[in-house]
């Protein structure tokens, strides 16, 4: 298929390149950009919203108080909807930095 071909060739070129393809925060814009300057990007990110790195995934211990409260709520929901409301396997979604392309220096 030329199409996988083609996307395939895009790709090795990305990672001959040391380059990231991603989507731009505005707009149906795709964005290429070398690997350190999106490191770079993220980083000035994270420190400057003073983010930190938990050492533990805390969504478990959300999981089990949700499901333990729709439970608890037996005159609000019915057996069916209860069923429809609990999540079997939550996960922390991955960070993604989508670059502002409207604005000076393109920040994250």
């Amino acid at each position: 298929n030329k199409d996988f071909i083609t996307a395939k060739n895009i790709k090795q070129k990305l990672i001959e390149n040391n380059a990231t393809l991603t989507k731009a925060d505005k707009g149906n814009t795709t964005v290429i950009m070398y690997d350190t300057d999106y490191d770079s990007k993220i980083n000035q990110f994270i420190t400057g919203n003073n983010i930190i790195e938990l050492s533990k995934d805390p969504t478990p211990k959300f999981l089990k108080e949700i499901n333990s409260n729709i439970n608890k709520s037996k005159h609000l929901l019915c057996d069916m909807s209860k069923k429809y409301l609990k999540t079997i396997a939550p996960y922390a979604p991955k960070f993604k930095g989508l670059p502002k392309v409207h604005k000076p220096d393109i920040p994250i």
